[in-house]
């Protein structure tokens, strides 16, 4: 039976059909497919930025890192350079007054043909800022430990923790060779100062090389 209802209006008695549903035809909800489909663009919409962020905490994370290491390589560079000066230093003072010396090949001679140098030249050396030493490596070179603000290789020390950086240095001859000083030494050489570590899995490193002549 078709649904009235009874309204009033200006007086006259109307009636107005109520909209009703087709008889059989029970009311449309959600398919299984369209349910899935809207949770599919919800999740897309949640994992995209997720996905984002997770990224670009990873890569400030690695940058922090490559910065650090640039730090470690530097300051390999910076150790042996400060040798070679003291070596002109020390070669300064124990010559300055002796008439016809040449000063600074002996010094370039003292500084490449003795340690800490001289056991760089033929294999990788570790640093060690704690006791300032040069250390020919056996095999790969020490892996390096935080302790009071210092990254040494000093496993030992009661505070010390472990880094994932690993630094090696080494003094080479330069290719094409330059020429020799009156004692047979290369007027240049080159240091190279390299710091790797395991990122994720990866493989990282950083080197820093720079060129070392004598003092004139």
């Amino acid at each position: 039976m078709m649904n009235t209802a009874l309204t009033r209006v200006s007086g006259v008695s109307q009636r107005i059909r109520a909209p009703r549903r087709a008889e059989g035809r029970p009311a449309r909800g959600f398919t299984l497919i369209e349910t899935l489909v809207a949770i599919a663009i919800v999740a897309l919409a949640v994992v995209g930025p997720l996905y984002t962020a997770d990224r670009a905490a990873v890569a400030a994370q690695l940058s922090n890192e490559e910065l650090t290491a640039s730090y470690l390589a530097q300051e390999g560079i910076e150790y042996v350079r400060a040798v070679r000066d003291d070596a002109y230093l020390s070669t300064y003072n124990s010559y300055r007054n002796t008439s016809g010396a040449n000063i600074p090949a002996i010094a370039w001679n003292a500084f490449l043909n003795t340690n800490p140098v001289s056991s760089c030249r033929s294999s990788a050396c570790s640093y060690d800022p704690i006791s300032l030493q040069l250390s020919a490596c056996t095999g790969s070179c020490p892996e390096l430990y935080l302790a009071d603000g210092y990254y040494t290789t000093e496993s030992g020390l009661a505070n010390a923790a472990w880094t994932p950086y690993t630094r090696s240095i080494q003094v080479q001859n330069i290719t094409p060779a330059p020429p020799t000083d009156a004692q047979g030494n290369p007027i240049d050489v080159q240091a190279v100062s390299t710091v790797t570590w395991d990122f994720h899995g990866t493989q990282h490193s950083v080197s820093i090389a720079e060129d070392l002549t004598p003092w004139q």
